[in-house]
């Protein structure tokens, strides 16, 4: 049975052994972090962005921001309306960097 009472955006969801493919700041003063992620799944590769705001690399001194780093990460789903577009989107949470 469908629970009524969750609210998507207060969820926040763990995505393991994800690939980075590129980490770039974003926004006029660049206080923000963009990260393009992937991970394949029975061969096929799915690819994602991932925005952290509010966040740069310098509040992750643990994470090296090297493409193909494997990270695990805490996000929200959103849904926006970037440009008049709607789109789902992972708003970054928490992250850290595997071994």
């Amino acid at each position: 049975r469908y629970n009524r009472s969750i609210n998507i955006k207060r969820c926040i969801f763990i995505f393991e052994n994800i690939e980075l493919v590129s980490a770039l700041p974003m926004g006029k003063d660049a206080n923000h972090l963009r990260l393009s992620v992937s991970q394949k799944v029975n061969e096929r590769e799915y690819k994602c962005d991932v925005l952290g705001f509010f966040f740069t690399p310098r509040d992750f001194p643990a994470v090296k921001f090297i493409p193909g780093q494997k990270l695990d990460l805490l996000a929200n789903i959103e849904k926006t309306h970037w440009r008049g577009r709607p789109e789902l989107r992972l708003r970054l949470v928490d992250l850290r960097q595997l071994k």
